[in-house]
């Protein structure tokens, strides 16, 4: 499936329900990088289960296989959505609601 990211509803700013405009924030805080991460679900397992884990092993995860993905900064949960495929190929998320 090939699909073009869109963009994602805008954050609202604290003091109004008005969106957060990238371009009203300081320059310096627009280049700063972030890291999210994509979370598709998770698990527990003893270490001696770990320590079994090979090739062909299956973990099962706390999650559907048709749940949204959680999209975190910083462990936050930013975002959730669904897995798709962009145009060059690579996995994208598209986002299906952003959480405030």
């Amino acid at each position: 499936m090939t699909d073009a990211a869109t963009p994602a509803t805008p954050a609202t700013s604290a003091a109004s329900d008005e969106p957060l405009r990238p371009d009203a924030l300081p320059a310096v805080l627009r280049a700063l990088p972030l890291t999210l991460t994509v979370r598709l679900g998770s698990t527990r397992m003893s270490v001696s289960d770990l320590a079994g884990l090979g090739e062909g092993s299956l973990v099962t995860l706390d999650a559907r296989a048709d749940a949204p993905l959680e999209v975190c900064l910083s462990e936050r949960v930013v975002a959730r959505g669904e897995l798709t495929e962009a145009e060059d190929g690579t996995l994208a998320v598209r986002l299906t609601e952003t959480v405030a």
